[in-house]
């Protein structure tokens, strides 16, 4: 008998950790890093957050107010507070907008490495550069020798977020 709606999660599920004092479920989920969900009405799950990890999560154990991740590459990761952490999620990758397409790079800062991928359009829609790969914690740059000045979009993937903004910016 199925008593619960499918779980939709943005990665692959490698672990799974459910804590019965609060009705919580915790999921290691490869490259999207952990999830949890509030399991108390099994018939409606409600996702609380995610959190990326730096290498890819592959089991995850919880005891009090301490999360412990088999992070692949990246060894085991201990977090407190894991949920504390969610909100803050949106500032994971800092654009340093006052530096974005200056001296033709474009620079971001990473509160720790991880998997990045950066598209960047012109106004028009049309990719013009693109670049994937793990980078490092801190300030990274990747050059954009080719583009001149005027309006671009670009679009980070990190994990299962994103960020898209528009920059104008003078090259030359």
């Amino acid at each position: 008998m199925k008593v619960s709606e499918k779980i939709h999660t943005h990665g692959i599920v490698q672990g799974i950790f459910y804590e019965n004092s609060n009705q919580r479920l915790y999921l290691a989920c490869n490259n999207a890093g952990l999830e949890i969900w509030d399991v108390s009405t099994p018939t409606n799950p409600v996702k609380l957050g995610s959190f990326i990890t730096p290498g890819w999560a592959l089991d995850v154990y919880v005891s009090g107010s301490y999360a412990y991740a088999a992070d692949y590459d990246a060894g085991v990761q201990i977090y407190e507070n894991l949920l504390l952490g969610i909100e803050e999620e949106e500032r994971e990758i800092n654009v340093l907008t006052s530096f974005i397409l200056r001296n033709s790079s474009f620079t971001f800062e990473l509160p720790h490495p991880m998997d990045v991928s950066i598209t960047i359009y012109d106004v028009a829609g049309k990719l013009v550069k693109t670049n994937e790969g793990r980078f490092n914690k801190g300030k990274n740059y990747i050059r954009c020798d080719s583009l001149k000045s005027g309006i671009y979009f670009y679009r980070i993937r990190y994990g299962v977020s994103e960020k898209k903004r528009e920059v104008c910016d003078n090259l030359k």
